[in-house]
């Protein structure tokens, strides 16, 4: 039975085998991301992406955990993150980490997670741990173009792991969106 056969949004209480296969998998795809960041010595393991491995594997067949909801959800919370910055005179201002919380600050990370929701949802790309990602820009953690890169790589490694495990588990899994109706 493959993973989270239910239809998505159902009540159905998962049994042992989908909570290891959801343990094995999410520990397999971080693990690819820690692995490939060691040997390239580069960052690709991004907060967002805990909750995006969560999402493809636990509800692989909600329109969410759709490879195209991911990349263009993370493409538009980037957008809105950098956006955010510009509006507020943070373009290159030090993280939040660095310089506290100020008021520019907060109507950055407002303005950024409220653009980023109405986007996805206007775009039929709606992947909640977007709202993570237009975060950790906002905020200044993340505000070079490497770095943009590098997340976006680490979503690549992440979906292609995401499909992979899918198809040899035999559960659905879409190769870009999700089929209409879940």
């Amino acid at each position: 039975m493959p993973l989270s056969s239910a239809p998505s949004g159902s009540p159905r209480a998962p049994n042992n085998r989908e909570l290891l296969v959801l343990f094995f998998a999410s520990f397999s795809a971080l693990g690819a991301l820690g692995l490939a960041s060691l040997a390239t010595e580069t960052v690709l393991l991004f907060p967002p992406l805990g909750a995006s491995a969560f999402l493809v594997f636990f509800t692989p067949r909600a329109p969410a955990s759709s490879p195209r909801n991911a990349l263009v959800a993370y493409a538009i919370g980037t957008a809105c993150g950098f956006f955010a910055l510009a509006c507020t005179g943070l373009w290159g201002a030090p993280s939040v980490l660095a310089m506290g919380v100020d008021f520019p600050r907060v109507l950055a990370a407002s303005l950024s997670i409220a653009l980023t929701s109405v986007l996805m949802v206007r775009l039929r790309a709606v992947h909640p741990p977007a709202g993570a990602t237009t975060l950790v820009v906002s905020l200044g953690l993340v505000t070079k173009a490497s770095l943009v890169g590098m997340l976006f790589a680490g979503t690549a490694l992440l979906l292609a792991v995401a499909f992979a495990v899918h198809r040899a588990l035999g559960t659905p899994y879409p190769l870009w969106s999700a089929p209409e109706g879940g």
